[in-house]
């Protein structure tokens, strides 16, 4: 079973698994990092590859930038995916996560062999509201 953690400015992921078995890319939700899916990896790992990364502006890739829009968060995984030289995968995410699913679904289709959803919507509050919680959970 390999393991990969790298954590440089432009990505900050863990990849672990069989070999050359199928890919889970997990997404995180807002204010959380990649560390939110250990626990579900577990046993999985023995017969699938994780991929876990942390979500521009959180974790360690924490600096703050107000253009980050839903086009960035999907292209990040795109061209993470690309580094990785990962063709198609199996994608869940949960909220934030779900939204920039929703969007790989939609513009990178045929990337994905399975698409999860979780406690998301195709949109998720107002601006405002969401500008609100960004700094709470900075604080």
């Amino acid at each position: 079973m390999e393991s990969i953690f790298i954590q440089s400015e432009k990505y900050c992921f863990n990849f672990i698994g069989k070999d050359h078995a199928p890919v889970v890319v997990f997404s995180n939700s807002l204010g959380t990092t990649h560390k939110m899916w250990t626990k579900q990896i577990g046993e999985l790992a023995k017969n699938y590859r994780f991929l876990t990364y942390d979500t521009r502006g959180h974790g360690q890739l924490s600096e703050v930038n107000a253009s980050v829009s839903l086009d960035k968060l999907g292209n990040d995984v795109l061209n993470l995916l690309d580094a990785l030289d990962i063709e198609t995968m199996t994608f869940c995410g949960i909220s934030m996560g779900g939204l920039i699913g929703q969007w790989l679904g939609v513009y990178a289709g045929s990337r994905l062999d399975k698409l999860v959803l979780c406690n998301t919507a195709a949109k998720i509050g107002q601006a405002d509201a969401w500008l609100e919680r960004a700094s709470l959970v900075r604080s």
